[in-house]
């Protein structure tokens, strides 16, 4: 099979000089389409990790036993501590980890000063921070969605009448 050099010339003046610049285009929007997918799955991950430790703070208020009021007040954080451990599955989609929490009591609510956690508490308020794993910090910087986070949790004391 022979190649003629007039055949070859023709092949080529079928191609246009746009060619090389229209390949530069195609790369250029993949490369936005992929930022664009990237911006979405930081902002849907941030909206996932803060329905989970809303639905994690609650579920360990309630299962936080008040009666350790009465007796063990001091045990109260930890407790709180071990329910936010046990809820979180720590998998890449909920990878969440909380800091040790601390524990504010208050005699009713007109007061902005804590006491001491006894059984005439009224309002108990958990501290604690939590730190998002699994997060771009640049992405996150550049929406301003926060990576650690300083959570209160609040319950109200109706143990005890």
């Amino acid at each position: 099979m022979q190649v003629n050099y007039n055949d070859m010339k023709k092949f080529l003046e079928n191609f246009d000089s746009e060619s090389g610049i229209a390949s530069i285009e195609t790369s250029m929007v993949f490369m936005i389409i992929f930022i664009f997918i990237m911006f979405n799955y930081e902002f849907l991950k941030f909206q996932n990790d803060m329905s989970i430790i809303a639905l994690n703070e609650s579920l360990a208020t309630e299962r936080v036993d008040l009666a350790l009021l009465r007796g063990s007040p001091e045990n109260l954080s930890s407790l709180f501590d071990k329910q936010l451990h046990e809820l979180s599955q720590g998998s890449y989609f909920n990878a969440i980890k909380y800091q040790p929490s601390t524990v504010e009591c208050y005699r009713d609510l007109s007061t902005n000063t804590p006491e001491s956690c006894t059984e005439k508490s009224k309002v108990i308020k958990f501290i604690y921070e939590v730190k998002r794993l699994a997060t771009s910090d640049e992405i996150c910087d550049l929406f301003g969605l926060p990576v650690n986070l300083e959570r209160e949790v609040v319950t109200v004391n109706d143990y005890y009448r």
